[in-house]
């Protein structure tokens, strides 16, 4: 991790249209994204109204400037929707800037999980059930809730031979993580749904939330 920098990029944009600096300390190197390419605007927005976010509020990426694709070839639907009317480009994607002008992408708005009022990344979750020293992979899915939009469900591949449980593993995240992404339920798998691709195997998420809707149905 010594030399080592997570950028951001798609390909409406670019490759690298986040990156770091050099001189950066190694907290900043472990983010994604960062600073902005030279000519691209980046803000984030509440993803309902179009709102500009305040610094530390998580919000659609959307970015604007001579690096963004000018739309989709031949079609002017999709170029319609992925484009507000003054020229900012809707990614798609999770962010949030702090108070010193650094961007991070957080990940994909639509594998985001609504807890009440909160935008949260599965992502999030899942990095911090991997700190645990037994827990080899975790995914984070949300199922609806009574008492919030959605609650947290995790499926944790454990390490050869621990035994660990659910009640410890939530304990783990007390007082550590915000309450509200503390998974309601945790289970133990040995896999969980994938789709080969020439990238490795992609979870398949959408069957994995059918799945935990079926185990925690009453």
């Amino acid at each position: 991790m010594k030399h080592g920098y997570e950028p951001y990029g798609m390909t409406e944009l670019n490759a690298m249209a986040m990156f770091h600096h050099l001189h950066e300390p190694l907290e900043l190197r472990k983010l994604a994204g960062i600073n902005p390419a030279p000519g691209l605007e980046v803000r984030v927005v509440h993803p309902e109204t179009g709102a500009v976010c305040t610094p530390g509020d998580e919000g659609e990426l959307r970015f604007r400037g001579p690096r963004v694709t000018r739309g989709y070839y031949k079609k002017p639907e999709e170029t319609a929707a992925d484009f507000t009317a003054d020229g900012w480009f809707r990614s798609g994607d999770l962010g949030v800037q702090d108070g010193d002008g650094h961007t991070m992408f957080k990940g994909r708005l639509r594998e985001t999980l609504r807890i009440s009022h909160f935008i949260v990344a599965p992502g999030e979750i899942e990095a911090f059930l991997m700190s645990h020293p037994d827990v080899v992979q975790a995914f984070v899915v949300g199922i609806p809730g009574p008492r919030r939009n959605e609650a947290p469900v995790a499926y944790v591949i454990a390490a050869e031979g621990s035994q660990l449980t659910e009640d410890e593993l939530r304990a783990f995240c007390r007082g550590k993580i915000a309450s509200y992404k503390i998974p309601i339920v945790v289970r133990f798998v040995k896999d969980v749904p994938r789709t080969p691709g020439p990238h490795g195997d992609k979870v398949q998420r959408a069957k994995l939330r059918e799945q935990a809707i079926q185990e925690t149905a009453p």
